[in-house]
């Protein structure tokens, strides 16, 4: 007994101590904090993206903020999200950045201007109610009125950091910033000529890689090609297709996009005080040539000098877009180079733009443009019909007038073959289609013994016998069927039967009616910009 009653009598000499509470650490908050870069605004996208790079601070206290001393500090996830897991109780200011693009503008005195929301059109900027930002933009922050004088200056600051959120205890709270310049239209402009000429490569790559898919919908629509190995293009097709084809859609979207960094481009040179004429006439050349694009699918389009499509974005008529487009190319032509260097292959140069021109002459029945165009290439004897297995092998043959295919993008690598010859790349302007249009030309002034010269020229390229058409209607059929074997698949085919009136005749079997001589525009540009129309037929 005496053994068990010391362990007994230890438990109630210490029981008062085992009774007494231990002292509770409060429960921490979880706090998620959503990073916007306003830097990569665009219309439809408000905030503009989540943000991949940006860093999150949080501060007890604003000495604590001119101090440097955060209290937290996270980095985004790859959704733009900086989580803190475990952060105390408390109020804390919010100092978020990537490199220079801030939610803070810290004067150097500890304030900043405040802004939580970004402008989205021009008639928010310019609307009675919103005091005067000089020089805003929309994607520019919308900075708040502090003093209430309906003018934006340097008078309306506050204690920075402004922004803030309080934790309570085992709360879990989500909030969102918007991070960028204080002018983000400004800031995003190109400063340097070599950033603009590097852009300018990159944003023609980006041209190569839709006109491969614009060739791929001219074969499928066409007698060129049907669906049997690219199954996701088989509405094409069939003539199924209506205004939420996924292909139809990326060649619009992507055509405007290209053209809005080209504007940017243009922008950024014309802020330059030093101008640079030849850089300027690339711009103006490669926007016309997706412009021209787009008008012989689509018929009347919008055209844009902004860095955005604005809200309020309308058709021209097709008269205006290829008014548009003929005075681009015209002016650019005195500053294009007659010959590309070797760093610059992607570059447009004076024949590619007469080239450009003689397409749309065609387009348009100008019988003395189409003419003066083509025999400016020609004159030049800088090119000749080249072997037809060596054509497509490298782009460093005499046929190639124009080439920024870099690489052959699947499905169109899948797609582009020519018999049994070597594919390396896909040109977009070439000698033959010269020649042909010069071949239209001269039937359309009547002369025959000069469209027999390019028939045959072709012919014999191809190694078939000559032929002496009786007449301009043969003349005209021979010229149609060296047009589909000579440039097969290489983006003519459809087109050329629309614009000939042979498209019912030759593609009715396949689903063509009299609509599909125009693609629809696309139902999402339809729903997002209400003054848009859409082509018949796509109601």
């Amino acid at each position: 007994m005496k053994k068990l009653l010391f362990p007994v009598l230890l438990c109630g000499l210490f029981a008062c101590k085992k009774d007494k509470e231990e002292p509770v650490a409060p429960a921490t908050s979880s706090l998620r904090i959503t990073v916007w870069d306003g830097a990569k605004w665009y219309p439809g996208m408000p905030k503009g993206t989540e943000s991949q790079q940006a860093t999150v601070q949080l501060f007890s206290t604003r000495k604590d903020y001119l101090n440097k001393k955060p209290a937290y500090t996270a980095k985004v996830n790859i959704f733009g999200v900086a989580e803190f897991k475990s952060a105390a109780p408390g109020t804390y200011y919010i100092v978020a950045f990537d490199g220079d693009k801030t939610n803070t503008w810290d004067d150097g005195k500890g304030h900043t201007m405040v802004a939580d929301s970004l402008f989205q059109t021009e008639k928010e900027i310019t609307a009675p109610e919103t005091p005067f930002q000089a020089g805003a933009h929309p994607g520019d922050f919308r900075f708040k009125d502090l003093n209430m004088d309906m003018i934006i200056n340097g008078n309306d600051v506050a204690e920075a950091p402004f922004d803030s959120v309080a934790l309570q205890e085992g709360a879990s709270i989500e909030h969102s910033v918007i991070i960028g310049f204080k002018s983000n239209y400004e800031s995003t402009l190109y400063k340097l000529l070599s950033e603009i000429e590097s852009e300018l490569s990159y944003t023609a790559t980006n041209i190569n890689s839709v006109t491969q898919i614009i060739n791929i919908l001219d074969g499928m629509l066409s007698d060129d090609a049907d669906c049997s190995n690219l199954p996701d293009w088989c509405e094409l097709d069939n003539f199924t297709f209506n205004a939420y084809n996924s292909q139809i859609s990326n060649v619009w979207v992507s055509s405007y996009y290209n053209i809005t960094r080209l504007n940017t481009l243009q922008i950024s040179l014309d802020r330059m005080q030093v101008k640079y004429p030849e850089t300027t006439a690339q711009i103006k050349a490669l926007r016309a040539y997706i412009y021209l694009t787009l008008q012989t699918y689509f018929g009347g389009i919008p055209t844009i000098d902004g860095r955005i499509v604005n809200p309020d974005l309308t058709r021209k008529s097709l008269q205006d877009t290829r008014a548009y487009i003929k005075k681009e190319l015209t002016d650019a032509l005195p500053a294009l180079p007659a010959v590309n260097s070797s760093e610059k292959q992607w570059q447009i140069t004076s024949y590619t733009a007469h080239m450009l021109l003689a397409r749309l002459a065609f387009q348009e029945s100008d019988i003395e443009a189409l003419i003066e165009h083509t025999n400016a290439v020609i004159s030049s004897k800088g090119f000749s019909l080249a072997d037809p297995a060596a054509i497509f092998d490298s782009p460093a043959n005499s046929e190639v007038i124009w080439n920024i295919s870099r690489n052959l993008y699947e499905p169109f690598k899948t797609y582009f073959v020519r018999g049994n010859n070597k594919v390396n790349f896909c040109p977009i302007i070439r000698y033959t289609e010269t020649l042909l249009l010069s071949g239209y030309g001269k039937v359309m002034m009547n002369d025959l013994d000069g469209s027999t010269s390019v028939i045959n020229a072709i012919r014999a390229r191809s190694k078939k016998a000559a032929i002496y058409p009786k007449n301009m209607d043969e003349a005209i059929a021979e010229l149609g069927t060296l047009y589909k074997e000579e440039l097969y698949r290489e983006g003519f085919r459809y087109a050329f039967l629309v614009l000939t009136n042979q498209a019912k005749e030759v593609l009715g079997s396949k689903g063509y009616k009299d609509h599909h001589n125009l693609m629809p525009i696309p139902a999402n540009y339809l729903n997002n910009y209400p003054n848009m129309t859409q082509n018949a037929g796509y109601n």
